[in-house]
């Protein structure tokens, strides 16, 4: 017995019992800072963006953007984010994608980073995110269904629904919020601020804005199009006009590389574009593109020019060995913006891209023609000329012989017709109310490369958009490239952090252990 407490009595022992419980008292401490940390992270995301160009953070733009768009509901909008699967599953579904390894993640923060913006305070309205597991709770999974009238939803799909009126919703997936490139099909930038706040501003003004797209004669559209009509808070919708009314919620019908001719007659095809055109209670709008290849179609030519003041010249290429992309063949020309009235709508179209000096390309042209000497209350512009220096190449549809004239005498290459009137309602008075209908002589207008930020094809084509649609929203919020999304450090910097980790910290470790040791050994 007295053994065992002169053992107990002893500095080794009791030292050493210190010594196990500081130790047993640390990693606990540990464990609860991770468990803080942890909680914390999740709900007020504790992570730093060090990427130079501040990627996966929600700029001032945002707000701005939202103002303007949401009037007065920005101060009471309340939206509801919902993520299909647990908080934590992200970080393991980044494992198993290797080009962006904050793929899935990145999307959430952003998500939490709206919420945290946007809690019902200061003024502005609320968003709130949520996680549901819908193979572990299939009731909270067939509830959406039934608010979203969804047939089905996946682990990765993104729900953003108005708690006020629930029809209002949009479903993203995670790769909306990703650009891919044509060229290599590699991830070379993020657009998290665009998809986010271009969903929460259709669900917030409640009202299911669409762009139909006319399918049922050959028709071909671009990826990069539909994403500006998304981008611009629209629905996209295809529709067969041979058998399809126009949906009624539908501002914009779009007509991109016809092949065959529409119809007249009863439901037929030009009859239903022009009852979609004659309705002056939402007034709609139209767009057409087409091409040197686009077939004499002599119903649609008919219709544009005959009420819309608007024709092309089939077979007629425009090409232009001084105005013209290099190494595109003369084929890809630069187009001349009008000077035009500032306040004109061809003037509006061009305006961003001109005032900037970027080019407005147009691959495989075609003539058009414009009746810029008005048409009832319809007046005619147009927006882009070829230059003098241009081309028409004329090949005839009865022997293929082939004419050139020398030059295309700055003959349009896009132009718009637009009805202007009143409207006195309950809601407005002697309100300016606008439709337009737009042609454009190039389907590669708006597809692939040429809707970059390179050329100003993309700048028309959102001004376009966005007139049609009653010009609630300019989205001008840039989406994100990886390449300069490094951390920026000085050689110096550099040098210095280097000298941290591998000598400062390592020495003041062994320091550490030496005096710990030295204290000891006296025991």
């Amino acid at each position: 017995m007295g053994t065992i407490k002169s053992t107990i009595k002893s500095n080794k022992f009791k030292y050493g019992s210190y010594s196990v419980i500081f130790i047993a008292v640390f990693v606990a401490l540990v464990i609860a800072l991770n468990l803080v940390v942890s909680f914390l992270d999740s709900k007020y995301n504790l992570k730093i963006d060090l990427t130079e160009n501040q990627l996966y953070t929600v700029g001032s733009v945002v707000d701005e953007t939202l103002k303007t768009a949401l009037g007065d509901k920005y101060s009471d909008f309340d939206l509801t984010i919902t993520f299909c699967t647990d908080r934590d599953m992200f970080k393991y579904y980044d494992t198993i994608v290797s080009e962006v390894n904050t793929y899935y993640t990145s999307v959430r923060d952003v998500a939490e980073q709206y919420a945290r913006i946007y809690n019902g305070t200061n003024g502005k309205g609320k968003i709130t995110v949520n996680y549901i597991d819908i193979v572990s709770d299939p009731a909270s999974a067939n509830k959406i269904k039934q608010q979203t009238q969804l047939d089905t939803i996946s682990w990765d799909n993104i729900i953003i629904q108005n708690n006020t009126n629930l029809k209002y919703y949009r479903v993203l997936a995670f790769g909306a919020f990703y650009r891919v490139s044509d060229d290599t099909g590699n991830l070379y930038a993020f657009q998290g601020e665009n998809r986010f706040t271009a969903s929460i501003i259709q669900c917030a003004v409640a009202e299911n804005m669409t762009v139909a797209l006319s399918i049922g004669n050959g028709e071909k559209y671009s990826s990069q199009l539909k994403e500006i009509f998304e981008l611009s808070t629209l629905n996209v919708v295809e529709i067969d006009l041979s058998k399809d009314d126009i949906p009624k919620e539908a501002n914009i019908l779009v007509i991109s590389a016809p092949l065959y001719d529409f119809t007249y007659g009863n439901e037929g095809e030009i009859d239903r574009i022009s009852d979609f055109l004659s309705d002056k209670e939402t007034y709609h709008s139209l767009m057409v593109f087409v091409n040197a290849s686009t077939p004499d179609l002599p119903n649609l030519r008919d219709y544009l020019r005959e009420q819309w003041g608007l024709d092309y010249l089939p077979n007629h290429k425009i090409t232009d060995e001084t105005y013209s992309v290099k190494g595109s063949g003369f084929q890809t020309v630069i187009g001349k913006y009008s000077p035009g009235d500032t306040s004109s709508a061809a003037y509006v179209l061009h305006r961003i891209a001109s005032e900037a000096g970027v080019s407005t390309v147009f691959n495989n042209a075609v003539q058009l023609t414009a009746d810029t000497t008005g048409l009832r209350s319809i007046y005619v512009e147009v927006s882009l000329y070829a230059y003098p220096t241009a081309k028409v190449t004329y090949h005839s549809d009865t022997n293929g012989e082939e004419f050139v004239t020398e030059s295309a005498g700055s003959c349009p290459l896009l132009a718009i017709s637009t009805y202007h009137t009143y409207a006195n309602d309950d809601f407005n008075y002697n309100a300016n109310k606008y439709q337009y209908v737009m042609l454009v002589g190039s389907t590669d207008f708006a597809t692939g490369d040429y809707l970059s930020g390179t050329y100003g094809n993309q700048d028309i084509i959102y001004s376009a958009t966005r007139a049609m649609a009653t010009d609630r929203v300019a989205l001008d919020i840039d989406f994100k490239q990886f390449d300069s999304a490094a951390l920026t450090l000085t050689s110096g910097t550099a040098k210095k952090l280097m000298i941290l980790v591998t000598c400062a910290i390592p020495s003041v470790i062994i320091i550490i252990g030496i005096a710990v040791f030295l204290k000891r050994r006296h025991l």
